[in-house]
């Protein structure tokens, strides 16, 4: 195609516009559909005797309530959008968690920060009572806010 001469070369200034331009285009594409309208959220940590607690918790007002958040391993939550006002706090268990560990092995020195349970340790479940309404109570004020459960047997 080109017998005596080298192919034409773009110039430096020229590349660099055009991967300055698909950076952009990249980062307007991934912002799409990812920006949040959540004005307000309930944050914190679930606990039963110190333990962290999983499951669902659910914020509810009235007729207005949220959709079940779940409790993350280390009892944390993140309820995005809670009706405003007097809530009742729903927290529900995950039921197949409960129980020892089954085939876990004892870390060693090399599994040390691993993460994974040892034998007979088990995930904290809510008790059933807090599976209904009435039991916990909580004000939702908007904007952004703090709230620890500590759950009694």
């Amino acid at each position: 195609m080109y017998p005596h001469s080298s192919p034409p070369v773009l110039p430096a200034r020229l590349i660099v516009r055009c991967l300055a331009l698909l950076l952009l285009a990249g980062f307007v594409a991934a912002g799409i559909g990812c920006t949040s309208d959540a004005k307000d959220s309930v944050s914190g940590f679930v606990t039963l005797n110190g333990k962290p607690v999983t499951g669902n918790i659910q914020f509810i007002s009235g007729s207005k309530e949220s959709p079940p958040s779940p409790i993350g391993p280390k009892g944390d939550y993140t309820v995005i959008n809670p009706p405003k006002g007097e809530c009742d706090v729903v927290i529900k268990g995950l039921g197949a968690v409960a129980g020892p560990v089954k085939d876990a092995k004892p870390m060693g020195d090399k599994d040390a920060g691993s993460g994974i349970q040892g034998p007979g340790e088990m995930a904290a479940q809510p008790p059933q009572k807090y599976a209904s309404r009435g039991v916990l109570k909580f004000t939702v004020e908007g904007g952004k806010q703090k709230k620890d459960f500590e759950l009694t047997p």
